[in-house]
């Protein structure tokens, strides 16, 4: 967990303020970081605050290879049933040295981050597995060909 003050998140157009991070009247990214090394893997980034009103524009994604390589994107249109909790999942497939999570915001957004989570997804635990004796059917002895079959015969 990353809390606005952190000095590991950034700001394009924010200002840190009563230990938040507040949008200041201007399009570009409010939050970037923390620019973490983190394994393969599902993970959510979880960005809170306050998002008190439904802004076209606001959108989240998390990225890679100094930002290169975007891994996931929310629109806030899309998310806007909490509005203290902005997500976002995302999988990597190979490790990540510089895992960025980027909240992007227009001029005419009023938003507030208080923190950053990026949490491991818990695997899902399936309800029945298979069994592998299920799969095996037996065979017939007789039906098996052999390298030297043209030289066996049956008696």
């Amino acid at each position: 967990q990353y809390q606005a003050g952190d000095a590991r998140l950034f700001s394009q157009v924010g200002e840190r303020r009563d230990g938040g991070l507040w949008s200041a009247g201007k399009e570009g990214f409010l939050m970037h970081g923390p620019y973490v090394a983190l394994p393969a893997g599902r993970y959510t980034a979880r960005v809170g605050g306050c998002f008190p009103q439904v802004v076209p524009g606001v959108w989240l994604d998390v990225a890679c290879e100094k930002g290169g390589r975007v891994l996931a994107k929310a629109d806030w249109r899309e998310m806007a049933t909490d509005s203290t909790q902005f997500a976002c999942s995302f999988e990597l497939t190979v490790p990540a040295s510089d895992l960025e999570v980027r909240l992007w915001v227009p001029a005419s957004a009023s938003v507030r981050v208080d923190r950053l989570v990026i949490e491991p997804q818990a695997l899902p635990v399936p309800s029945e597995l298979p069994s592998a004796l299920d799969a095996i059917k037996p065979i017939e002895m007789d039906a098996v060909p052999t390298p030297n079959s043209a030289l066996i015969r049956k008696r």
